[in-house]
């Protein structure tokens, strides 16, 4: 009799002295492949085309660093300096991608739900727009995927990504969207210097190219984790004193001092 299966994949099989990822044979992936194409067809099941693959290689380098601002990095160097080894500092800091830093899921699930809305309403754009902002102002929820804490106005890295979603073609019905939710929520709030984040970028150009909003969150995860490396061996290599929050940023609010009762 033979054993009850317990997992099934469509991802890799190993096979004598090689391993088909997708179908493929690995050493043709090691030899033919980008990086970048061998991640998407791991990831999403296929070959990415050529303006696909120059996309996530875009996509890819947008988020590698933003100073100690990344919660990512900060967590990771906070890790690095009590525990000096790399695979808990990189994994520790990878925890921190989440729905208010460095994840695109957020955003392409409201692009999703909103373009979906408009094709079966029949809906414009414009239409399909202040629904959706009049629904989060009116629950007081942060539209996902706009604004950032120090790039005002114009976050650079969206824009980059949409220039180059621009030349290859790539710039489709959800972008374009998902830009006119954010004019009409600047239009309702008069807030100019909200822009549309690279989280938010990402996931329009990600959903322009089919890929499931959890697919994106890797996707943020691999562009984010060199800087997150970097800055934990930059902490290990220059291990200093402990890192702790300075006592002059941290106010207590708790009881006053106070005696145990008897017991």
């Amino acid at each position: 009799m033979s054993e009850k299966v317990r997992w099934v994949t469509k991802i890799s099989k190993t096979v004598p002295d090689n391993c088909l990822i997708r179908g493929y044979k690995h050493s043709e992936i090691i030899e033919k492949l980008t990086y970048t194409q061998g991640m998407f067809l791991t990831m999403v099941g296929r070959l990415p085309t050529q303006p696909e693959a120059k996309m996530m290689d875009a996509i890819l380098n947008c988020i590698l660093e933003f100073e100690m601002q990344a919660p990512t990095v900060a967590v990771a160097c906070h890790i690095a300096s009590g525990n000096p080894e790399i695979a808990p500092a990189v994994a520790g800091g990878l925890l921190a991608v989440g729905h208010r830093t460095t994840s695109p899921q957020d955003a392409a699930q409201l692009i999703n739900d909103a373009y979906k809305m408009m094709k079966e309403g029949g809906l414009s754009r414009e239409e399909t727009a202040k629904s959706v902002v009049d629904r989060y102002r009116m629950e007081k929820k942060r539209i996902p995927g706009f604004g950032h804490p120090s790039l005002r106005r114009v976050d650079y890295r969206a824009k980059s990504l949409r220039d180059v979603a621009e030349r290859l073609g790539i710039v489709g019905e959800k972008t374009l969207l998902y830009e006119a939710i954010h004019r009409e929520f600047v239009l309702q709030t008069s807030k100019t210097d909200i822009p549309i984040n690279v989280d938010g970028m990402m996931a329009c150009l990600m959903n322009e190219m089919g890929l499931d909003p959890l697919v994106m969150v890797g996707v943020a995860m691999l562009s984010v984790e060199p800087g997150i490396i970097a800055h934990a061996i930059e902490e290990i290599k220059n291990l200093g004193p402990l890192r702790y929050p300075d006592p002059k940023t941290v106010r207590y609010d708790g009881e006053p001092e106070r005696p145990l009762p008897p017991l």
